[in-house]
């Protein structure tokens, strides 16, 4: 019963991400042939003075379970509640791939590191989960609702959500 029901859970989880890819012109810091970037200055300078190298991660289409396309590997949303629209973006640097978050302030973006999704290329693509959703944890197995917009990397073998926490993501593990 409990599998079934997570497996419920997972389904009405995914159906429930809206994703939204990013417009694509602009900057040229893509490793996606044909993709670009369309960042402010502001962001570009705040991810090049965390990762000088940095460049749009590609996504293992394999390991994502991407059929159509290269998978997102960038999403906005306002993921820490301050009406702000923030963007996560997954990129390539010389420690691997990481997904990082440029939260939107008055005058600036402030970057955070979140995770490691990858060595090469990212193994999941990004969604968003809308505020409100419901979401079951694979370690406690709880059913528990999104605060704000959640960041998702959909995998072929779990999904990852990462949701706000205050001062930084709190990251939600739930398996197939």
């Amino acid at each position: 019963m409990r599998r079934g029901l997570t497996t419920t859970i997972r389904t009405l989880l995914l159906a429930s991400l809206a994703v939204t890819a990013a417009p694509v012109a602009g900057a040229q810091q893509a490793a996606v042939p044909g993709v670009t970037l369309d960042l402010s200055d502001d962001a570009e300078d705040a991810l090049t003075g965390a990762f000088p190298d940095w460049r749009l991660a590609p996504i293992d289409a394999a390991a994502a379970c991407v059929e159509n396309g290269p998978g997102v590997a960038r999403v906005d949303a306002d993921f820490d509640g301050d009406g702000t629209p923030d963007i996560a973006l997954l990129v390539a640097t010389a420690e691997g791939v990481r997904l990082v978050v440029l939260l939107a302030r008055q005058d600036r973006f402030a970057l955070l590191d979140v995770d490691q999704v990858g060595t090469t290329a990212a193994t999941g693509s990004l969604a968003v989960a809308s505020r409100g959703s419901a979401f079951v944890s694979s370690l406690t197995g709880i059913t528990d609702y999104y605060s704000n917009a959640t960041i998702a990397v959909v995998s072929c073998g779990a999904t990852t959500a990462y949701t706000w926490a205050g001062l930084g993501f709190r990251k939600i593990t739930m398996s197939r």
